[in-house]
């Protein structure tokens, strides 16, 4: 949470500190008008009266009192009394003033990132990613669905060809150099039910093929999170669990602790997140 910079009757006292100085310079300001707008001898005015003497004085006062006039007067008046005012409010505690509205600015950025963040994780909560699935050179989509639907037989979860919405690779295919990469696979599966059978039983792969896992669907931010949370000294196990990091610690193995966002490191000993790591080093000022 941001801090108050200003204790209780601070803001009272700022308040009354700018309405003195408005007060005190917008009368500064209109008296030098006052001498200013006094007709001068053999001064022309709007009116296409001439002032003979400084006792010819009913035109401009006429001139003075129009709607045009007083606009054209106040305004510039307005400006500078609001300018001065606000420079010296600002003036005397301008350090502490931009630190906090540089916290409260940062601190609404980061909000706003966090929620986003939420909101893309809730929609990939039907998703799973599975590497090292076995690509061949001009694979479709049902052949992608059948490898899919293999490895989940291998864990005991059959998976009928209604179970998943969409499978695909990600990133760009592999040319000549890389034809033995093959790329991660993304999986929607239309029930929930499924996606969470594959994930208890996931272990069940080390026993027969070790080269394949799988892990939920997480986004940038959660991805890099857990690699951070996983290379923290202080955890001794880390996993996810709907779309949350949860970690146990080598102090207190018997319980789990979430990581939600970079706000939650100080759990596992994490101070000061890593922003350029977590690529929010922008929103950091």
């Amino acid at each position: 949470m941001v801090k108050e910079s200003h204790e209780a009757g601070e803001d009272g006292a700022d308040h009354d500190d700018l309405s003195r100085i408005i007060e005190e310079t917008y009368s500064k300001e209109l008296a030098k008008l006052k001498v200013a707008k006094s007709p001068k001898p053999g001064l022309k005015t709007r009116t296409g009266t001439t002032t003979k003497n400084s006792k010819d004085n009913g035109a401009g006062a006429e001139q003075f009192n129009s709607v045009l006039e007083i606009m054209e007067v106040i305004s510039p008046i307005l400006i500078k009394t609001m300018t001065v005012a606000i420079e010296q409010v600002l003036s005397k505690n301008d350090a502490n003033s931009v630190k906090e509205v540089t916290a409260k600015l940062q601190q609404q950025t980061l909000l706003h990132k966090y929620n986003n963040d939420k909101l893309e994780q809730y929609q990939r909560r039907d998703n799973l990613r599975i590497v090292g699935i076995e690509e061949e050179v001009g694979e479709s989509e049902d052949k992608l669905e059948e490898k899919i639907a293999e490895v989940a037989r291998e864990i005991g979860v059959t998976l009928d060809p209604g179970d998943i919405s969409v499978a695909h690779r990600l990133g760009k295919k592999p040319d000549g150099r890389n034809e033995n990469h093959a790329r991660p696979v993304i999986v929607k599966f239309t029930r929930r039910k499924k996606r969470s059978e594959i994930l208890k039983k996931k272990g069940e792969l080390k026993k027969s093929r070790k080269k394949i896992f799988i892990n939920e669907d997480l986004t940038g931010l959660r991805a890099t999170l857990f690699k951070i949370v996983k290379d923290s000294e202080k955890v001794k196990n880390v996993t996810t669990r709907d779309g949350k990091i949860v970690a146990w610690l080598h102090a207190n193995p018997q319980s789990s602790i979430e990581i939600d966002s970079p706000d939650d490191l100080w759990k596992v000993g994490i101070n000061e997140p890593d922003w350029k790591r977590l690529k929010m080093d922008q929103h950091i000022m």
